[in-house]
């Protein structure tokens, strides 16, 4: 997927992911321009049903119990991938 920054691309990808993760198939997110956390709290604000950082403990804790039951599977990677280290 292409666009331009903050079209909402990423936002787009991980509720999508989410969802099926949520019906129980397994997702692997490889996010090339955002940190792990970062899809992570975009995955709590779909549970949330706002933002992460609008959220209360309670809640922050219930969203990260929810992700961490899914199969839904982030790549610790974050930055510029040399084309010959792609395989």
């Amino acid at each position: 997927m292409t666009g331009k920054t903050g079209e909402g691309k990423s936002t787009f990808l991980v509720n999508l992911g989410f969802h099926r993760a949520a019906g129980g198939t397994p997702v692997l997110f490889f996010p090339a321009e955002q940190r792990p956390a970062d899809v992570f709290r975009k995955v709590a604000a779909t549970i949330l049903g706002r933002s992460w950082f609008e959220g209360d403990a309670i809640g922050r804790q219930e969203a990260v119990d929810r992700i961490v039951s899914l199969p839904f599977y982030v790549i610790a990677h974050y930055g510029r991938v040399p084309p010959d280290e792609l395989h």
